[in-house]
């Protein structure tokens, strides 16, 4: 029993604690090392934001997403969704959120149920930041206008 236990331990020194926590429906991302250059695997966390989810780069070049705890209520099409336009802000190299959810819309197979589901999600959010156009609604119809 103690090899066991042993092992267990031994698996958390190298995973890592936020190894042990999953975040649900984050989606695979790659993104450049701003200091390399190399395509590299996004890090994914748990941790402080003002939002469901946000990326950066880190101090070390490597690309992140962090989910906040908000992130944890939503429907999960909508995790889905805000982990891929994440993503879409590190591989595009922009902080335009309008770019980012085409990104997400790009990228997913997406239903038209879903889509739908998405776009009355954003409808019923109300006011927001002037970056997403000032309300959930608006951030939808930016979204819209913006994507092919």
């Amino acid at each position: 029993m103690w090899k066991y236990l042993s092992l267990l331990s031994l698996s958390f020194l190298f995973l890592g604690p936020s190894a042990a926590q999953t975040i649900p429906n984050a989606q695979a991302c790659t993104a450049q090392h701003l200091v390399t250059g190399q395509l590299v695997n996004v890090r994914q966390r748990i941790g402080d934001s003002s939002y469901w989810a946000h990326s950066q780069w880190d101090q070390d070049g490597w690309p992140s997403i962090t989910y906040a705890s908000t992130y944890f209520a939503l429907p999960p099409i909508m995790q889905v969704f805000t982990s891929v336009h994440e993503c879409g802000h590190l591989v595009e190299q922009t902080m335009n959120e309008f770019e980012a959810n085409c990104f997400a819309l790009a990228n997913l197979d997406l239903t038209n149920q879903e889509i739908n589901f998405i776009a009355n999600y954003h409808h019923s959010i109300g006011p927001l930041p002037l970056q997403y156009g000032g309300s959930g609604a608006a951030f939808w119809q930016g979204t819209v206008q913006m994507c092919p």
